[in-house]
């Protein structure tokens, strides 16, 4: 998808389209391609993502659509460097000029950034055990160990990547950029903690934090 609407004639006629499905189904977001940016693509799409970006944002303004409809790039958190606590957070070396890029036309047109979080990928697979405990993932009252940082205190995985980007974009000078969850979930098959009664742990502990507003340590009272 990425590749086909770097040409501006693609991007047209799909917009055409999307009248159709914004005056009907009240579409807010257009979302150029999926995690672009995963270390499992070798680059695929690092050439093409911005220029898809820029294309359809030019089309949306073109319709006078940019305001009812925004664009944005989900991403993965491994846009993000591996570190063991969000206040040392930045984004990944090798694609720090793209983010930069991104970002700022992002910040340019009023879009907001969109990040995909599994905190059960934090776990890891079924050869590896995980550097954080299985309580860590969900939301409810646990017994482990909170995780410090400086003056911010976390309690679950969701909190502390949130917060990772919210460091990174405030260190790359975008610090009130507005941030949106564009994927999240929880298995329930194919691994040992992939249950559905995790699934339902998860799931519904992710809509209480979301329905409390509480926000994050970095971002406090602020709607998800």
């Amino acid at each position: 998808m990425v590749k086909v609407y770097t040409k501006k004639i693609h991007v047209y006629g799909w917009l055409r389209g999307l009248f159709v499905v914004v005056l009907f189904c009240g579409f807010r977001y257009v979302g150029v391609g999926n995690e672009p940016y995963l270390k499992a693509y070798n680059d695929t799409y690092s050439a093409s993502t911005f220029l898809a970006l820029r294309n359809i944002q030019r089309a949306l303004m073109n319709a006078n659509m940019e305001e009812q409809v925004k664009v944005t790039v989900p991403l993965n958190a491994d846009a993000l460097n591996e570190s063991g606590t969000p206040s040392d957070s930045v984004f990944r070396e090798d694609i720090t000029h793209d983010m930069l890029e991104i970002v700022g036309f992002l910040a340019e047109n009023q879009c907001p950034f969109t990040l995909n979080i599994y905190p059960f990928l934090t776990l890891g697979d079924n050869n590896n055990k995980s550097s954080l405990p299985l309580d860590y993932a969900f939301f409810d009252p646990h017994t482990s160990p909170p995780i410090t940082d400086g003056e911010y205190t976390y309690l679950n995985a969701f909190d502390a990547t949130y917060d990772a980007l919210v460091v990174a974009l405030t260190k790359a000078g975008y610090s009130n950029m507005s941030i949106i969850v564009g994927g999240i979930g929880w298995p329930t098959d194919g691994h040992a903690n992939a249950t559905p009664d995790n699934a339902m742990r998860f799931n519904q502990g992710f809509l209480d934090h979301v329905l409390s507003e509480v926000g994050t340590p970095r971002r406090p009272n602020t709607p998800i």
